[in-house]
């Protein structure tokens, strides 16, 4: 697979994991509880999977720099989803992917 399909792919993990993360942003703050668990572990694992891929794609094909300032952006959106069970680090995870996907693709 080339780099620009992995790339892709993954852009289409994230997609998923984001609405997942409003929703739970959603939910934490407005109704001041914590999200389901089934959202939670849906969340990670997607949003995990297109890390995952996001590295395989750097270290095996090779990525665009903007892809590699994406993925950079991305780990730091994950530790900042570890950090999220707190409402003051709600906009951590949040704020590093609307940067991400603000970034032209090429």
């Amino acid at each position: 697979m080339e780099a620009i399909g992995m790339i892709q792919a993954a852009a289409g993990l994230f997609a998923v994991a984001a609405v997942g993360g409003i929703v739970m942003a959603a939910i934490r703050i407005a109704a001041k509880r914590n999200p389901p668990h089934w959202l939670a572990m849906g969340h990670g694992f997607l949003a995990g999977a297109g890390l995952t891929l996001l590295i395989y794609a750097a270290l095996t094909v090779g990525l665009p720099q903007r892809a590699m300032a994406a993925l950079a952006l991305f780990v730091v959106a994950a530790a900042g989803g570890d950090m999220a069970l707190d409402k003051a680090f709600v906009g951590v995870g949040s704020l590093a992917e609307a940067v991400e996907f603000a970034l032209p693709g090429r």
